[in-house]
């Protein structure tokens, strides 16, 4: 690492003595609770919903991390992205396409994927990979759920789940307003949120976040477009705002309902070349935070690979207490449009480009029926609906000419038009058998249909009017047309259909030793649907579809507190076995190769511990694990190595039987502490937090020369308040140690002997002031 190695950055960690609010930290001891109490149970009072009711997080069967608001905000979490690399065993990736992956189980970036990991925001929705960077703010907590969610969760969450629970409207009236500048990269942040009381029943909430970086991390050269000119990659302003509102019709009747938007606009990516097999065009190819291309074919409104999104939610839910439990009926209606536009050869020279349209509308109805928890069973059962249509364009540019060519520029259009319906029954409960030995068994029934169209077509580059003209054979090239020298084959599949039925199971045990230590083990049975490849370069409708992943999850962990020493534990370990896992891999030309690997594993350990050392002084630690392989994939897709080897006119395939999964490294971890202390009239609140991830390959599928190296982050802040509380001010430092580092490889687009990454965000310093009431 650069300048200071892991070892050190760990035992400074230490000596400083201070770190962030324990990862567990889901909510902080409520004002007025016993100092002594606090003391002695180190996470305070925490309560998660991961099983989609109210339980303390170290009584609850799930391996979770949560972090609660106050941390994500002192900590300056602004997306999924972030909040992966600090909880062990999750990684998402931050390139051209987002995707998650958790204890080595995840799906690629192909937009035709359902995600592996769900995302859920007020457990509503939101996996596709363009929703993963739905932009933190004013939230109540973060639950990272690991392992197969399926029962309540739904969804096609066979790895996990990633719940973002916004803050509600209280009681009171009351404020919270933060300002912060980062210096570096003159990056101006402003969030807030009020809530008002408008009666005894009714009260409202409106929060929001403006988010504006003007000076990037990537210096960009244009040679031949814009000689001499410089810019530094990337550049955003983002905003977003919500309003929420509660309103307690009658003692036993609740509406809660909430509007939400957020705009996301970025120019420049952080993508840059770092190996060349022999591409003479590309002339920078070093992973240094430095690149030299350009956009091609030329175009005013691309010319500074700009990224759109503009997303939307309407929810609500009505709660009615009756004699069986709570019943709840939550709808919700979700739509976005997202935008995207890569330089596809990463040439100095105008030569390809590609732009990535993709428009989603969703629907969802869920009834609930929650027990009461008296007795000795307990139990969670509902029905689901989810109506989706998404939109998926993608347009490759060619500007032949750059290159001498005589061929004319023009533009491969992809299409993917699908519909999909999904119905579902659930069942999750809980029988105690003894005092302290409860069974736990819960199912989903699902029910899945998709239609589509997918299509593949020559188009005019401005304009995108069709040029049935350029699909023409030609005895001058062979009788193949110009359409065929680039872009496979043209088409258009109309009428595609699948439907699919899946019964996801769970059994487990949990038994409680004492009133503070318990063990639990369980069984899940999961899947994850199939689809449609959208980027389709062939004639072949038969093989536009891909198989549903199925995934079987066996789990066992201990949790408990030592209130007399203050120290709170987790420790779980687990087995994973996926058969069909969808697999997304560039093919070396314009296409990806979508199918399904024959079968995968994944096994590892995680741990968590909390403590309060004394009192103002809490540490905290995480541990992943994981040993995660192909157990068989024949016929993967090859690296740039071995199609340069393989004979003209031959497939390259290869085999990745007992190969590592990508983007997974075998140990994550973090260390830290907070320490507080009072000066006079004054509170002082110092942090660090070191986060440390294990060598990574960062391909879609294992690609030798897209090995990423172990990583460490370092992270601080230091706190200046009133000990009566209202304002603050704080300096906060993120990636201390100026780590060069990326989280996402491929290669290029339309110059496959490339390779690229994306270029990660190096040091951070930043003032913050804050008030609230």
């Amino acid at each position: 690492m650069q300048g200071i190695n892991s070892g050190i950055k760990v035992m400074l960690a230490i000596a400083i003595g201070s770190s962030w609010a324990a990862i567990a930290q889901a909510q902080a001891v409520q004002p007025g609770a016993d100092v002594e109490e606090s003391k002695r149970v180190p996470d305070g009072d925490i309560v998660v919903t991961a099983r989609k009711r109210e339980e303390n997080l170290r009584e609850v069967p799930v391996s979770i991390s949560a972090l609660s608001g106050d941390v994500i905000a002192e900590k300056q979490i602004v997306n999924q992205a972030e909040l992966s690399f600090r909880v062990p065993n999750y990684q998402q990736t931050n390139g051209v396409n987002v995707a998650s992956f958790m204890r080595g189980i995840g799906s690629g970036s192909n937009p035709s994927f359902e995600q592996a990991v769900g995302t859920f925001v007020d457990g509503i929705y939101a996996g596709r990979g363009a929703q993963q960077t739905y932009p933190y703010f004013d939230l109540e907590r973060a639950e990272v759920l690991r392992g197969p969610q399926v029962t309540l969760y739904g969804n096609s969450a066979i790895a996990g789940a990633v719940n973002a629970i916004s803050k509600k409207p209280g009681d009171t009236l009351s404020a919270d307003l933060k300002a912060s500048y980062e210096f570096n990269f003159r990056q101006i942040r402003l969030d807030g949120g009020v809530t008002v009381p408008v009666s005894d029943d009714f009260s409202i909430r409106v929060a929001g976040f403006f988010d504006k970086l003007d000076k990037g991390w990537l210096r960009t050269f244009r040679p031949t477009q814009f000689p001499g000119w410089t810019r530094l990659d990337p550049q955003w302003e983002n905003w977003g705002g919500r309003i929420s509102s509660r309103y307690q019709i009658a003692p036993d009747l609740k509406l809660e309902l909430k509007y939400e938007i957020f705009r996301i606009a970025q120019d420049g990516n952080t993508l840059q070349p770092v190996s060349n097999a022999g591409t003479p065009t590309v002339t920078e190819f070093k992973f240094d935070r430095q690149r030299s291309f350009g956009n091609g074919p030329p175009q005013p409104n691309y010319a500074y690979d700009p990224m759109r999104m503009k997303s939307q939610t309407v929810q609500g839910t009505i709660s009615l207490d009756t004699d069986l439990g709570t019943l709840s009926a939550t709808s919700a209606y979700v739509w976005y449009k997202w935008f995207l536009n890569t330089e596809a050869d990463m040439s100095p020279v105008p030569l390809f480009n590609f732009a990535h349209h993709e428009d989603f509308n969703m629907f969802s109805q869920e009834l609930r029926l929650t027990s009461d928890r008296v007795g000795k069973f307990d139990y969670i059962a509902g029905l689901f609906f989810q109506k989706e249509d998404l939109f998926l364009q993608g347009e490759f540019e060619g500007n032949f000419a750059a290159i001498g060519s005589p061929v004319p520029a023009f533009a491969r259009i992809i299409r993917l038009n699908q519909k999909t319906e999904s119905s579902a029954a659930f069942f999750d409960g809980n029988l105690k058998l003894t005092d302290r030995l409860t069974l736990n068994l819960g199912a989903r029934y699902l029910y899945t249909k998709k239609t589509a169209s997918q299509y593949s077509r020559a188009h005019d580059i401005v304009g995108n009017a069709p040029r049935p003209d350029l699909e023409v054979p030609l005895a001058a090239l062979g009788n193949r047309s110009y359409f065929n020298l680039f872009y496979g084959q043209p088409h258009e599949f109309k009428g595609l259909s699948l439907s699919e039925n899946h019964f996801m199971p769970l059994a487990g045990l949990k038994y409680q030793f004492t009133d503070d230590h318990m063990f639990y083990a369980k069984v899940v049975k999961g899947a994850k649907a199939g689809g449609f490849d959208w980027a389709v370069n062939h004639l072949n409708r038969d093989t536009v579809d891909f198989k549903p992943e199925k995934a079987t999850s066996y789990e066992a962990g201990v949790k408990g507190t030592f209130r007399d020493i203050g120290l709170s534990y987790g420790l779980t370990a687990y087995r994973m076995e996926v058969k069909d896992l969808q697999v997304s891999a560039f093919d070396g030309a314009l296409g990806y190769i979508v199918g399904n690997a024959a079968e995968a594993r994944s096994e590892g350990l995680e741990a968590d511990f909390n403590w309060n050392v004394v009192e103002g002084l809490r540490l905290n630690g995480t541990l992943g694990y994981t040993d995660s392989k192909y157990v068989r994939f024949p016929g993967a897709a090859c690296s740039v190595e071995l199609r340069l080897s393989t004979p003209a006119g031959t497939v390259c395939r290869r085999d990745l039987s007992g190969g590592r999964l990508p983007f997974t490294s075998k140990l994550s971890w973090s260390l830290g502490g907070q320490y507080t202390a009072d000066v006079s009239d004054f509170e002082i609140r110092m942090n660090v937090d070191y986060s440390h991830r294990g060598r990574t390959n960062i391909a879609a599928i294992t690609d030798p020369g897209q090995w990423e190296r172990a990583v460490g982050l370092l992270d601080a802040r230091i706190t200046l308040s009133p000990a009566i509380g209202g304002w603050r001010v704080a300096l906060i430092g993120k990636n201390l140690t100026n780590e060069l580092y990326s989280t996402y490889g491929t290669e290029a687009p339309s110059n496959p002997l490339v390779r690229l990454r994306n270029t990660e965000r190096p040091r951070q310093v930043a003032l913050e002031l804050g008030w609230n009431f």
